[in-house]
């Protein structure tokens, strides 16, 4: 958030407005109310707050609301559910929300921001994989009973290497569960007073 909607809004002159946490949990409305009089294009927030608006808000709430303008409702900083981020855009369709507007983006503090982001416009991309399988360290495909629903990030920033390692630091193979190790121009090589 520093970096994303505090630092480069300042270098790039984009108009900004801050809601702090605390209102937003005490009256969701805020969030999409304050998209809609500004006129928003893009905002970002972790998947909770997209599960509290879509439970929270009222029919009564979104009379005269639209939220056509908004070009990106970016999604981080949390596990993303597809199941949330479908009823988000089904809920808020009815004031004007593309479905299209949704980005999964996967970021970390290391990497100062942004490590991957979904394409802009595109639909959802989920892929279902077994539940048993998963729990194994395998991301097997599997469309029935018993399956996860896991949400693409996109791609990695231009610049950016993203790979999935196993428990011996070497590169696994696809669909194998494992760490994810990122390079990229951003990365910091280190933590202030602990080079370790």
């Amino acid at each position: 958030g520093l970096i994303g909607f505090v630092v480069a809004p300042i270098f790039s002159r984009v108009p900004v407005v801050f809601i702090p946490t605390s209102t937003f949990v005490r009256r969701p409305t805020v969030w999409l109310k304050t998209i809609h009089e500004r006129r928003g294009t893009i905002t970002f927030a972790p998947n909770f707050a997209f599960a509290l608006s879509t439970r929270s808000i009222q029919d009564r709430h979104m009379e005269g609301w639209d939220l056509s303008c908004l070009r990106v409702a970016g999604c981080g900083a949390e596990p993303i559910s597809a199941a949330v981020m479908r009823a988000f855009a089904d809920k808020f369709a009815r004031v004007g929300l593309e479905a299209n507007s949704i980005m999964p983006a996967y970021g970390m503090a290391e990497a100062t921001l942004a490590v991957t982001f979904g394409q802009w416009g595109q639909p959802l991309h989920v892929d279902r994989v077994s539940s048993a399988a998963l729990k194994a360290g395998r991301a097997e495909p599997q469309d029935t009973e018993g399956s996860v629903e896991v949400v693409a990030c996109g791609r990695a920033l231009s610049g950016f290497s993203v790979e999935v390692r196993d428990e011996h630091g070497a590169v696994a193979p696809p669909r194998t569960v494992g760490e994810i190790w990122v390079r990229g121009p951003s990365v910091a090589a280190g933590y202030y007073g602990d080079a370790e």
